[in-house]
């Protein structure tokens, strides 16, 4: 999937950048700006772009590079909303 860098969270980028989502670096780097910058609404986008196994696999990859309070509450989210899913399963 591919989607339009959003110059609010990658200000780093060329305007009208495309990011390839199925590159797994890309994906990283994408879930890692959205939940570091992101709000509420980038983050229901990123859901419509990716399945839930993507973002917790790219979370997993991101996590020790997120602020730790960011982390801390997906760490949560995800033992709550998915109680079987443990760190070490992907």
């Amino acid at each position: 999937m591919e989607v339009k860098a959003d110059k609010r969270l990658f200000w780093y980028v060329k305007e009208s950048t495309v990011m390839d989502l199925s590159n797994k670096n890309t994906l990283d780097i994408y879930v890692q700006q959205i939940l570091t910058h992101g709000n509420i609404s980038d983050i229901k986008q990123l859901l419509s772009n990716i399945s839930i196994h993507e973002f917790y696999a790219s979370f997993i990859r991101v996590r020790k590079y997120l602020p730790i309070l960011v982390a801390k509450f997906w760490e949560h989210w995800f033992e709550y909303h998915y109680p079987t899913s443990r760190a070490d399963s992907y």
